[in-house]
């Protein structure tokens, strides 16, 4: 059994290797968009709402 498994691994890993980079490249650029999300949302709360330490406050 171990030997069919490692017939795989042996003639996909590059294969496994790619779909691994892909992912954590997606994951990364999903995580840096929210951050960026987040970053201007609470800008604009900021200056849109009086008293929450932006420009809009007086």
């Amino acid at each position: 059994m171990t030997g069919i498994v490692d017939d795989i691994v042996a003639s996909n890993w590059s294969f496994i290797y790619a779909a691994y980079g892909v992912t954590w490249v997606v994951i990364l650029g999903y995580l840096v968009r929210l951050v960026r999300a987040g970053a201007r949302a609470n800008a604009d709360y900021a200056r849109l709402v009086p008293g929450a330490g932006g420009e809009g406050a007086r």
